[in-house]
């Protein structure tokens, strides 16, 4: 995935995603409460630009963000991700 964060582009590693955010690790110091815009590229190249602020951060760079809104559509299509994820893993 892609965060800007403070007009920063980071490129970030996502570890799990939810309806209600996601985590991801990335080699830059992260402050909790901070806000960022996100582009998610699914499994079918579909990209999504969401914002969302850190609500958790781990000593290795890990860190959990909240979406901050509910685009229209961003249900829907994370979990059609998660279903053709599922579907690959059989």
């Amino acid at each position: 995935i892609k965060v800007n964060i403070g007009g920063r582009e980071l490129v970030a590693q996502m570890n799990t995603i939810s309806m209600g955010g996601l985590s991801f690790n990335v080699d830059e110091m992260l402050e909790k409460g901070g806000s960022l815009t996100m582009k998610i590229k699914g499994p079918d190249g579909t990209e999504l630009e969401v914002e969302g602020k850190v609500v958790w951060s781990e000593a290795n760079q890990s860190y959990g963000v909240q979406f901050s809104e509910a685009k229209q559509g961003l249900a829907h299509t994370i979990q059609s991700w998660t279903n053709q994820l599922v579907k690959s893993d059989r």
